[in-house]
């Protein structure tokens, strides 16, 4: 991924993956009754916009990437991916603590549940 050599490091693999995977342009829904949405994926368009998210996320952490932002949840939160276990977590930059969400990023699409009118259904 040529994203690596720019932001020299290597990518967990299920980031890779997401990449190489999917394709879709909006990607939203319910986990453990937090509102996620995720980054797009699209030919050419999703490298650029990966590219400015994650220089954002590196200058606001000390030029590190031990997290890498794949989305926003509904009051804030970003959605990260521990780049070493590949673990999804939410982040809140102003408390700086992760929230365990799920254990990888397929389990994460596969388990959002689209919006149906109340949070209890």
């Amino acid at each position: 991924m040529e994203l690596e050599n720019e932001f020299g490091i290597k990518f967990h693999n299920s980031i890779v993956e997401y990449f190489n995977s999917y394709w879709f342009a909006e990607l939203d829904g319910f986990i453990k009754n937090y509102y996620v949405k995720l980054e797009p994926v699209l030919p050419d368009y999703e490298l650029n916009s990966f590219s400015d998210l994650l220089n954002g996320y590196r200058n606001n952490h000390q030029n590190k990437l031990n997290y890498i932002p794949l989305g926003m949840e509904g009051n804030g939160l970003l959605v990260v991916i521990d780049n070493s276990s590949g673990k999804v977590y939410l982040e809140d930059f102003e408390r700086k603590n992760f929230e365990y969400m799920i254990d990888d990023i397929a389990a994460l699409i596969n388990n959002l549940r689209l919006w149906k009118g109340n949070l209890d259904s």
